[in-house]
């Protein structure tokens, strides 16, 4: 098949990094192209070299654009076009109106949030496209639940993929004296709550805590880290392309997201075995992946007496960190790229022969 994937870009970020996974998956036997709709042709993923990008420049109006896009399909042929944000899959089927190119929206958030709501014209457009897109992923029921009947009827849920190939390997018995996390400095992410959650747990008595990511609240957060004194114990390490390096040097991973799809960052440390504690964020997710004191901890979100109560918990018992960092491995096993991006091209097939629901 010629497969396209469109989405905003491919800098850092989760959408981004299934986006590459999957490519590389079906180049092996499709052909792939990417097209990026923000202008911006930062990858920070590695792609195979048989992969084309299409970078579709911003300063075109946005019905421009759109059919730029429009045209590369159809000259490339497209036997389907995968996209990736509910918005951009809502601009992608009203576009290829005409040409047969079935198209298959992946959602990759919370769509109950009220930041996700889409302008007048977008939710407009957005009621004829749920009609005519040909299928729906989502990465956990309580997303697919947001959509309307005519959506979750030709829906599936597919969990992310990860290539855990080149993962470093983890001992926590020889990690360091460090708490992690991942993710944009953003409200979404509650970096906040960690922070606080930190600075009144037991946690704080002789480790650092890392926070991997970049964004608008590098200010704020940095602020409130002087304010309560954590200068030295807390850093904002900014992006890290080799983040699992990092993550692999540290004895507990902390996630603490207000909302989230499937949230990437929690998946790899899992699978690296690490003990992960994470918020019950919107719209299940995090449930999807942590069966509560099995293979991780869950906490209400934005919860700051649970977090530090957890945080505790684990830090006067090793052998519960050990034992769940061990049970968060076999998420390898349900994650596995190659059967992952087996399971969209079954979907596509379906799909494509009109028997998806």
């Amino acid at each position: 098949m010629r497969i396209v994937f469109v989405t905003a870009g491919l800098g850092f970020g989760g959408a981004e990094r299934v986006v590459s996974v999957l490519a590389n998956q079906m180049i092996e036997e499709n052909d792939v192209k990417i097209i990026l709709t923000s202008g911006n042709d930062q990858v920070a993923y590695k792609l195979k070299e048989k992969i084309s990008i299409d970078v579709i420049p911003k300063n075109n109006s946005t019905f421009k654009r759109w059919k730029n896009f429009r045209k590369i399909c159809v000259e490339y042929q497209a036997d389907v076009v995968l996209a990736f944000m509910d918005s951009i899959g809502i601009m992608a089927s009203n576009f290829l109106i005409g040409t047969r190119i079935p198209v298959i929206v992946s959602e990759r958030n919370d769509p109950s949030q009220k930041c996700r709501k889409h302008s007048l014209a977008l939710e407009f457009l957005g009621l004829f496209s749920k009609s005519f897109t040909k299928g729906y992923v989502f990465q956990s029921k309580g997303a697919r639940s947001f959509y309307p009947k005519v959506a979750q009827k030709k829906s599936c849920i597919i969990l992310n993929p990860l290539n855990t190939e080149n993962f470093p390997n983890y001992n926590i018995k020889t990690a360091e004296n460090k708490v992690v996390s991942v993710g944009r400095l953003h409200e979404q992410k509650n970096q906040k709550l960690l922070i606080n959650a930190f600075a009144k747990s037991k946690y704080c008595i002789d480790y650092t805590l890392h926070i991997y990511g970049e964004g608008k609240l590098r200010d704020e957060l940095q602020s409130q880290i002087n304010k309560l004194g954590l200068q030295g114990k807390v850093f904002l390490e900014g992006n890290n392309a080799n983040v699992l390096n990092e993550l692999v040097k540290a004895k507990l991973f902390v996630f603490t997201s207000n909302y989230e799809g499937l949230p990437n960052a929690l998946m790899e440390a899992m699978a690296l075995g690490l003990p992960c504690i994470s918020t019950d964020c919107s719209p299940g997710g995090a449930k999807m992946l942590i069966n509560d004191g099995e293979n991780g901890m869950i906490v209400p979100c934005d919860d700051l007496d649970s977090l530090v109560s957890t945080m505790d918990k684990l830090y006067d018992d090793k052998a519960l960190c050990e034992e769940l960092g061990e049970k968060a491995k076999l998420i390898r096993e349900k994650t596995k790229a190659k059967a992952i991006a087996k399971e969209w091209l079954d979907f596509i097939e379906r799909c494509r022969k009109g028997k998806n629901a």
